[in-house]
């Protein structure tokens, strides 16, 4: 997974900043910091409203193997490909 595959696959959503950020990429727009790339895969940022929209789709929540998890501060939720689908309201 690289830049512009990245780039591509949020394209609907908008402009989005690609930054390195521990093995991977922090994906961001207009400032906040909403995914990462990770190990090949996306990791979107969820909260306990999402959270359960996303475990519909079949997405689980990240878990880190590090002694400190240095996600701390908000859930990841794996990406599949039905949430992946961006939907413009």
């Amino acid at each position: 997974m690289d830049r512009d595959f990245l780039i591509d696959l949020f394209a609907e959503f908008g402009p989005v900043t690609i930054r390195r950020m521990f093995s991977g990429f922090g994906i961001s727009a207009d400032g906040t910091n909403f995914a990462l790339a990770l190990r090949g895969r996306p990791l979107l940022r969820a909260d306990d409203q999402t959270i359960p929209r996303f475990e519909a789709e079949g997405s689980s929540r990240f878990k880190s193997n590090q002694a400190k998890d240095v996600t701390d501060g908000f859930v990841l939720a794996t990406a599949r490909s039905g949430c992946m689908t961006i939907r413009k309201s």
